[in-house]
């Protein structure tokens, strides 16, 4: 899936069960649903979680949760 196809897929009803945790958790991110964004990556073990839940931690305002 590139870029694109991404953005585009936003507008679904609900995720490819095909993206990886990081690009699931940025969907579910997108539609709203920071909880379950941040549920996704939270206990995943990737540079790319780690990456996305450090964003979730920055847009909350958590800067303690933002360094990794």
């Amino acid at each position: 899936m590139n870029k694109s196809e991404f953005k585009s897929s936003i507008s679904n009803q609900s995720p490819s069960k095909f993206l990886p945790k990081a690009l699931l958790a940025l969907w579910r991110h997108k539609k709203g649903d920071w909880d379950k964004a941040h549920t996704i990556v939270q206990s995943e073990n990737t540079t790319c979680c780690a990456w996305v839940y450090a964003l979730l931690h920055k847009e909350e305002g958590d800067a303690g949760n933002t360094s990794y």
